[in-house]
């Protein structure tokens, strides 16, 4: 592994053992980047902390907590969860990389009827339920953070707000509002 640092240090890649490819997005709290696993030689995620939050230990701890409660769930419509972090000053997070689209776009450009609609739609109050029963709530499910693949199949992602339900809730604060309002 410390060869791994050293090479990637010399070439200026910023996280050991994984080559970035390019940015798929940014929100408030990270920016995701596609790259290539190189020891599997498989295409991952990487979600990336910003260097302004760096300092602040809530939002780091919050960032790891998304790592483990991901971990936590192995379900063919949520996005797998492979390793978290640190490189030099870069929190990270990756996980399986779904080629696809958010679902209001996938279902609008792919002209769904109301019952394909529905079928996607109990794929994933099936995952949701299996998260539940696994004890980690979500917090923040909306269109944006459902993926549909090249199938069709939709994959929850981002689980940055996501609760543990039987881990202390020190990370939240009654009356504390999450997620997206909207």
């Amino acid at each position: 592994r410390l060869k791994q640092i050293i090479e990637a240090e010399r070439s200026g890649q910023k996280i050991p053992g994984y080559k970035v490819m390019g940015k798929l997005g940014a929100g408030a709290m990270a920016t995701v980047f596609k790259a290539k696993q190189l020891s599997l030689d498989r295409l991952v995620a990487i979600k990336v902390l910003p260097r302004k939050f760096s300092s602040n230990a809530q939002f780091i701890e919050r960032f790891y907590a998304e790592g483990r409660a991901a971990a936590q769930l192995n379900h063919p419509n949520i996005v797998q969860a492979f390793d978290v972090g640190k490189a030099g000053d870069y929190h990270y997070f990756v996980m399986e990389f779904v080629d696809g689209q958010p679902i209001r776009k996938y279902c609008d450009s792919h002209e769904l009827d109301i019952r394909s609609r529905l079928e996607v739609f109990a794929r994933v109050c099936s995952a949701v339920s299996y998260a539940h029963q696994n004890l980690v709530v979500h917090r923040d499910l909306k269109p944006a953070n459902i993926l549909l693949d090249e199938r069709g199949q939709p994959r929850i992602t981002d689980f940055g707000l996501a609760k543990l339900a039987d881990i202390d809730s020190s990370l939240t604060r009654a009356g504390e509002v999450l997620g997206t309002p909207s």
